[in-house]
């Protein structure tokens, strides 16, 4: 895939991954930069991202769209409506943000 061809997503950073993104601005060299080992691998973070949405009792359309998901593809129909505003997912990260251990802040 180039980058020509790849969606998008407007995903609010909070907790850890804002913490970890300001030492970083330049962004990660590879999946290695975010995660502290290598037997931890982006997918594993995906994973646990939406774990902890599920926990918190998102919904699973939600949940999908937060993970970048395309919610008309899982129904298996045309999905109405708009997407979710930037605020609500806002709403949504905070709500299973990790705290950021002091020495990130």
């Amino acid at each position: 895939m180039n980058d020509e061809t790849r969606d998008i997503f407007l995903i609010p950073l909070v907790g850890v991954a804002l913490a970890a993104a300001r030492r970083h601005p330049n962004g990660f060299p590879c999946d290695r930069g975010l995660v502290p080992t290598p037997k931890h691998t982006a997918g594993g973070l995906r994973h646990t991202w939406e774990s902890r949405l599920k926990a918190a009792r998102i919904p699973s359309d939600d949940r999908g769209e937060m993970m970048g998901h395309s919610v008309a593809s899982a129904r298996n129909r045309e999905l109405y409506g708009d997407q979710m505003p930037l605020d609500k997912k806002l709403e949504l990260a905070m709500s299973v943000a990790l705290k950021v251990p002091e020495h990130l802040a």
